[in-house]
């Protein structure tokens, strides 16, 4: 169901872009038909991953000229055609990005494809990627109320029963019925002293029950045991007290893998100037990274895995961090803190159990908050040395979580460098 107040760019604009895309995808194809090269041997010669090249060839993304150019001097291309073609494409992308400069979550997606569709290549006469919006189920999270609705109907149900026991009670004993009000405590008369002015209660029709046992009054000097009080005893040694039960014993800490130590204060880190992208190194087909969930900027709400986005869909500065290293320690790995380039916020641990959440939050010096990377690898909390996680496989949207480092191959990371527009 489109949304109400969205201004999407012209379809003319876009149709351009497209058709300039196209071309250029077409014509570096076409070089590489006419050679042997594979795209493991072009990503070797230019330095450029495969996922990358592929989406270069299929028209899913632009290439930078000195990508063009580099694959131009490779395949024996016309350098000055393919300049043209990608100066065109260039342009057509930067009168794409002047209309749908507008703010985050109202930029609309482009043409749908058919159902049945979805894995066709790009070339088939329309560029489309989904625009990932906050429609998408797996970047919204609403809130639910039912633990809330539960409680209040509880107490509901609490007020009533309360209430009507006092009623019957009441109404067994000729009183009558109390109020709401009533049954709450007030300051006045103590218990059975009639109000001023009001009538004495009805008697009540019940038969009155014959009176108990007289209790025996102790003697003066004694206790209701019996035993003289205490100030008449002679003097003496006390009494041992009665042997009673000690408290429980605390019960033993959960053992924590071993792991550095992080100091109490490592003093404020230096920003390295870099911009990078988490990549998870499980899946090499596709590369998955690690987002802000629709591009919050509460601090406390969980990370999460999704897919790599271009630059032409909505901002990706949610996908992109800033290291800052702290002062090296004495026998210690070095150690970073990641800033979210989109809010400020910093990757952070929701708590220290094993299992728990990966959060963004406010930046401070805590171990919580830093991070270092192994022979294998693997990213590692400095507060207890457990590694950065995927809770739910590679899939999109999958929740981050810190657990007891394992197999690489599952908690695998890499820092790739990357810049937005």
């Amino acid at each position: 169901m489109a949304k109400s107040g969205w201004q999407g760019p012209s379809e003319q604009l876009r149709q351009e872009f497209t058709s300039a895309l196209i071309q250029l995808a077409e014509q570096l194809q076409c070089l590489r038909d006419a050679t042997p090269l594979t795209l493991q041997k072009l990503s070797r010669a230019t330095n450029v991953s495969v996922s990358a090249l592929s989406r270069y060839f299929t028209g899913q993304a632009l290439p930078p000229l000195e990508t063009v150019e580099m694959i131009g001097q490779l395949c024996g291309g016309d350098l000055t055609q393919l300049r043209e073609l990608w100066e065109a494409a260039a342009a057509g992308r930067r009168r794409l990005r002047a209309v749908t400069h507008m703010p985050i979550g109202e930029i609309p997606a482009g043409p749908v494809p058919a159902a049945g569709d979805e894995d066709k290549p790009a070339l088939a006469g329309q560029l489309w990627r989904p625009i990932h919006l906050p429609d998408n189920p797996f970047r919204r999270r609403p809130v639910r109320y039912s633990a809330l609705a539960m409680t209040v109907a509880a107490l509901m149900t609490l007020t009533g029963i309360t209430v009507h026991a006092l009623t019957v009670t009441n109404e067994a004993a000729g009183g009558e019925t109390p109020s709401a009000a009533a049954a709450l405590p007030t300051a006045g008369p103590l218990p059975g002293a009639p109000a001023a002015g009001a009538s004495p209660a009805p008697r009540s029709s019940a038969p009155a029950t014959a009176p108990g046992p007289a209790v025996p009054v102790p003697p003066a000097g004694t206790s209701a045991t019996g035993n003289p009080p205490p100030s008449l005893l002679p003097p003496g040694p006390s009494p041992a007290p009665a042997a009673t039960a000690g408290p429980l014993p605390a019960p033993r800490p959960k053992p924590v893998p071993p792991g550095p130590a992080g100091p109490a204060d490592p003093g404020p880190p230096t920003a390295t100037g870099e911009t990078v992208s988490l990549v998870s190194t499980t899946d090499p087909v596709t590369p998955f990274v690690v987002d802000v969930d629709n591009w919050s900027t509460v601090s406390g709400t969980p990370l999460h895995l999704w897919s790599w986005r271009e630059d032409v869909e909505n901002d990706i500065r949610t996908q992109i961090w800033e290291p800052e290293v702290f002062t090296a320690q004495p026998n210690q790995p070095a150690r970073q803190r990641l800033r979210d380039l989109y809010n400020g916020l910093c990757l952070a641990r929701g708590d220290l159990s094993n299992g728990g959440p990966v959060i963004q939050s406010v930046c401070d010096r805590s171990p919580a908050q830093q991070w270092y990377s192994d022979a294998s690898g693997r990213l590692r909390s400095a507060a207890d040395g457990r590694c950065l996680d995927i809770r739910d496989g590679m899939t999109q949207g999958s929740a981050l979580q810190v657990w007891d480092c394992r197999s690489p191959r599952r908690q695998g990371w890499k820092f790739t460098a990357r810049t937005h527009w």
